[in-house]
C-alpha cells in the first residue's frame, strides 16, 4: 500500500549540518522523505526528471546538483547504475521502528535492495538500531562492516559535525551552497579536477593502520590500551577514505549537471529542460541532416537494379 503521508521531525531544524545545506538541499530533502513511492527501508527509485515536474522553476540539473550536496553530507546516497536512492535516516527519522510490522516490512525491504553500495549503508544503518533482528539482516546484506560508509555514527538522523575530522587532515572545498564564499566546480573541470586528484592521490598514498597493536597483531581479548588506540585509528582511517569517495562522486555528479546546463543554454533546438519535441535533445544540429542524407542513400540503393555495383 502507498504512503499517504510522511514523517518530518521537529529536530531536523537543529540539525547543524542540516542548516548548514543550501536552500534547494534542504527543500530536496524534504521532497524526497515526501515521495509516495518511498519503501519502508528508505529506498526509492532514482527519477530526476519527475521530481523536476514539481516546481516550474526546477529542472532535472537543478535536482541532480541538490541530491549531489545531500550525499555529500551523507543525508542520502545514490546508485546511477542500479537507478537507487536511500534516505539514509529514514527507519528511524520516519518512525518505521516504532512500528513492528512495518518494521518488519523494513528488513525485507533492506535485502531486495539491488546496489551494492546502498546495501552496505542501510546495513550500517540497521546495525546501528542495537536489534538482533536488524543485525541479523544486515549481516546477510553487508558481511564485511569495515567498509561500510556510515559505520560508527551514533545518531543515524545527524552526519558528521563539521568540527569532527578525525584525521586531522585538511578538508577540501565543498560545492556550491555548502559553504559562504565557497565556489561550485565549473563546467571546465578546474577545481573538480583539482579535488578529484587530490582525493585520489590521497586514496592511493594511504595505507589501511593495522586495528590491532605490534604486540597483539592478531588481535586479544584482554585489556590492550594500545589495541584500542590502533582500533581507533582505523575506524577515523575507513571514515576519512569514505568521505573522500563520496566527495569525489559528488563532485563528478556537479560537473555532470553543469555541463549539461551548459550544453542546453548553447542548443538553439531544445527547451530549458534539454528536450527537443518532447524527446531529450542531443544537441546536434547535424542529426537531421545526416539522417536525410542516409534515407535517400538507402532509397538509392533499393533503386539499383539487381546485381548492379
Amino acid at each position: 500500500m502507498a504512503r499517504s503521508h510522511a514523517q518530518i521531525q521537529f529536530s531536523i531544524w537543529s540539525n547543524k549540518e542540516f542548516r548548514g545545506l543550501s536552500e534547494r538541499a534542504q527543500r530536496m530533502y524534504l521532497v524526497l522523505f515526501g515521495q509516495k513511492d518511498v519503501n519502508n527501508a528508505g529506498v526509492l527509485p532514482w527519477l530526476p526528471t519527475r521530481w523536476a515536474k514539481y516546481c516550474k522553476d526546477t529542472t532535472p540539473t537543478d535536482i541532480e546538483a541538490a541530491v549531489a550536496e545531500l550525499e555529500e553530507h551523507r543525508f542520502v546516497y545514490v546508485d546511477t547504475d542500479t537507478d537507487e536512492l536511500l534516505i539514509r535516516s529514514f527507519i528511524r527519522g520516519d518512525g518505521v521502528i516504532k512500528q513492528p510490522n512495518v518494521f518488519k516490512n523494513a528488513l525485507k525491504c533492506a535485502e531486495l535492495v539491488e546496489s551494492e553500495r546502498l546495501r552496505r549503508v542501510l546495513a550500517s544503518e540497521l546495525r546501528g538500531l542495537r536489534r538482533r533482528d536488524a543485525e541479523a539482516v544486515a549481516d546477510r546484506i553487508d558481511p564485511n562492516p569495515s567498509e561500510t560508509p556510515t559505520e560508527g555514527f551514533e545518531n543515524p538522523s545527524e552526519t558528521l559535525p563539521e568540527p569532527l575530522n578525525p584525521s586531522r587532515i585538511p578538508r577540501e572545498p565543498r560545492g556550491e551552497g555548502v559553504g559562504e564564499g565557497e565556489k561550485s566546480p565549473t563546467a571546465d573541470g578546474d577545481l573538480g579536477g583539482r579535488v578529484r586528484a587530490y582525493t585520489h592521490a590521497r586514496a592511493r598514498e594511504q595505507v589501511p593502520p593495522p586495528p590491532h597493536c605490534p604486540k597483539h597483531p592478531d588481535g586479544t581479548d584482554a585489556p590492550c590500551r594500545p589495541c584500542g588506540t590502533a582500533r581507533q585509528r582505523r575506524v577515523d582511517w575507513d571514515v576519512e577514505q569514505n568521505r573522500l569517495a563520496a566527495l569525489i562522486r559528488s563532485t563528478e555528479a556537479r560537473e555532470r549537471a553543469e555541463l549539461r546546463a551548459q550544453a542546453i543554454a548553447e542548443c538553439s533546438m531544445c527547451d530549458d529542460d534539454g528536450y527537443d519535441n518532447g524527446v531529450l535533445c542531443d544537441h546536434d544540429p547535424e542529426r537531421a541532416e545526416r539522417a536525410s542524407r542516409f534515407v535517400a542513400r538507402i532509397k538509392s540503393d533499393l533503386r539499383k537494379p539487381k546485381g548492379a555495383a
